[in-house]
């Protein structure tokens, strides 16, 4: 985003290129960039990882938010390995085994569950896909 351009710019942390105030080249080596060069750059195809469909594509969380706010700081960052394209189909079943997984994990700790899902709603959210 042209601000964060700028708080790095003004921080001397990088160059306005070619005028451009929204493009910057930075001054140093990124952490992010030494740790997943390969991955975060590697060029991607924008189809469903399950089973390729090439339309309708959503983003799904691999760890469940539910259990996202339990881990350390540093795990808690936004990574693109946490996040994988699905189709709509493809979304609804792996959302399912999720539920499925948090339910089974849930009962062999003993953990309350904070929250409930009305399955009469689910059944008519899942119908009108």
């Amino acid at each position: 985003s042209k601000k964060k351009a700028n708080w790095y710019v003004k921080k001397g942390l990088a160059d306005i290129i070619d005028g451009k105030e929204d493009s910057v080249r930075l001054k140093f080596e990124p952490k992010a960039r030494s740790q997943d060069a390969d991955y975060g750059m590697s060029t991607k195809k924008n189809v469903c990882v399950a089973c390729g469909e090439p339309e309708n594509q959503m983003r799904f969380y691999i760890v469940p938010y539910a259990y996202r706010h339990l881990f350390p700081e540093k795990y808690k960052q936004h990574i693109s390995h946490d996040i994988v394209s699905l189709c709509a189909n493809c979304h609804l079943l792996c959302g399912q085994q999720t539920q499925i997984r948090m339910d089974e994990i849930e009962e062999k700790f003993n953990i309350v569950k904070k929250y409930s899902t009305d399955h009469r709603l689910y059944k008519v959210r899942s119908s009108a896909l």
